[in-house]
């Protein structure tokens, strides 16, 4: 919804997390607790999930992260880092 993201836009920073495809399918891949994800072909899945909302999810964000190969911990490192930055340039 873009009044929401106006929203958030005027009061937050919007961070956006991003992996790759593999990392993606290996993070949710053995769950079936996502309901976005009920389908035969996961990956195919994932692959149509990103190709309709990356492009807003994009176009909203004041960062993008990517986080792949990162344990929680070091993603966690990486947005604070960048944050700091995002902050400092500010």
């Amino acid at each position: 919804n873009w009044i929401n993201i106006q929203r958030l836009q005027k009061n937050a920073v919007i961070v956006l997390l991003t992996a790759g495809k593999e990392e993606l399918l290996r993070r949710t891949g053995l769950t079936r607790n996502r309901p976005l994800l009920q389908s035969e072909n996961i990956t195919k899945r994932i692959d149509d999930l990103l190709q309709l909302r990356n492009p807003f999810y994009e176009r909203a964000a004041d960062l993008i992260i990517d986080t792949t190969g990162l344990e929680i911990g070091q993603a966690a490192e990486k947005v604070i880092n960048e944050l700091k930055k995002y902050a400092e340039a500010d």
